[in-house]
């Protein structure tokens, strides 16, 4: 497999494709599969941008997205046009682009459609138009369906307008779109951009969505003193968010789920953490931190790395929307790091409403987080 990846910043959308399809088809001269993302200044003539793709490539494998922002190589796009593309060239049978439609109403189908027949050695680029996804239904079809393949992705938003999807054939809405590469063995790595200010908590009672008592306290003490201990004499719960600890406290990296804390009821001294819990989940309380995401990205990075076998042919990097250049303080910090750990790599990727990654065997729905993937 040869992968190559290109990036125009050109206001016009046809002369953007023509741009980045020429530098691609210079290191990959005959692409058989490619994935495509365009910010939402390109939405207006996204069905001309399709057809103009196609073309300039010579397939008609593509699974493409509108999305807030794009990273390609060392650099990234947010708040100006851009289009980014990595191609691909090796087997024809290797790549397939899937579209599912109708993905509000019809998540399990559409899981199906877009997963079955995959395996362990294989990766699934998933783009499903945010406003639409039903993760919850989706995700317990895809584990059924596929519960060995690797599923990374992330939700298509468009700060500009509707969110769409596209393959080599149509543009649609309310759809989820899927680059199938068979057999490239490959790796995830899943980095946070929350630092954990509590010490790990366990759900002790609690019904549905709402927690009652945290370590056989009332929900609400515990998340008070957090507040009180990083905010002082003006306490405020904004920003404080809820990590539900997918394995136990160990000595490696904390693997968790960042959720918003959807309500709290003080009279009542409960939390509600926007989803279903069971007695016995281990909760710690976060917030975004820059230095403590950098400091993640380095480690997750480390262990990429150390468990590569050969040098990776590609790099999808999905970034939260909320862990750009405004985050960080500067652009192209992200990039510039991974690509400093693995240099060479073609990296490209898009900023989404979410990201999908797997977490303790299963793919999950992330926020703030970024997810590398990388193949051979």
């Amino acid at each position: 497999m040869r992968v190559a990846v290109a990036l125009s910043t050109e206001e016009d959308g046809i002369v953007a494709v023509q741009e980045a399809a020429q530098a691609a088809r210079a290191d990959v001269p005959q692409p058989v599969a490619a994935l495509a993302w365009a910010t939402g200044h390109h939405n207006p003539r996204l069905v001309s941008l399709r057809r103009a793709l196609v073309e300039a490539l010579g397939t008609r494998v593509i699974a493409g997205c509108v999305s807030a922002g794009i990273t390609v190589g060392d650099q990234e796009v947010v708040g100006q046009p851009g289009l980014g593309l990595m191609v691909f060239s090796g087997p024809a049978e290797r790549f397939e682009a899937r579209l599912a439609h109708r993905l509000f109403d019809n998540p399990e189908a559409s899981a199906v459609a877009l997963l079955a027949g995959t395996g362990p050695d294989d990766l699934v680029v998933l783009m499903p138009t945010a406003n639409h996804f039903k993760a919850d239904p989706f995700l317990a079809e895809a584990a059924r369906v596929a519960p060995d393949t690797l599923v990374v992705g992330g939700g298509a938003t468009n700060p500009r307008g509707r969110d769409r999807v596209f393959d080599g054939d149509a543009v649609a809405t309310d759809a989820a779109v899927a680059l199938v590469i068979r057999g490239c063995r490959p790796r995830v790595g899943l980095t946070q951009s929350c630092g954990v200010i509590s010490p790990v908590l366990t759900v002790t009672r609690c019904r549905g969505r709402a927690v009652f008592e945290l370590d056989g306290a009332p929900a609400v003490s515990a998340l008070a003193e957090v507040v009180q201990r990083i905010a002082g004499d003006q306490p405020d719960v904004r920003g404080v968010m809820a990590g539900l600890v997918a394995e136990p406290d160990g000595a490696g990296r904390r693997a968790f789920l960042v959720r918003p804390v959807a309500g709290v009821d003080w009279e009542k001294g409960t939390l509600d953490l926007g989803v279903e819990v069971d007695p016995g989940q281990q909760v710690v309380f976060v917030r975004r931190d820059v230095e403590q995401s950098r400091s993640d990205l380095n480690a997750m990075l480390l262990e990429h790395r150390a468990l590569q076998q050969r040098p990776p042919a590609f790099g999808l990097w999905i970034n939260c929307a909320g862990r750009g250049p405004a985050f960080q303080g500067m652009p192209d910090y992200d990039p510039a790091v991974i690509r400093g750990y693995l240099e060479g790599l073609p990296l490209g990727g898009f900023f989404g409403g979410f990201e999908l990654a797997p977490l303790a065997g299963r793919t999950a729905l992330h926020l703030f987080s970024g997810v590398l993937a990388t193949g051979t």
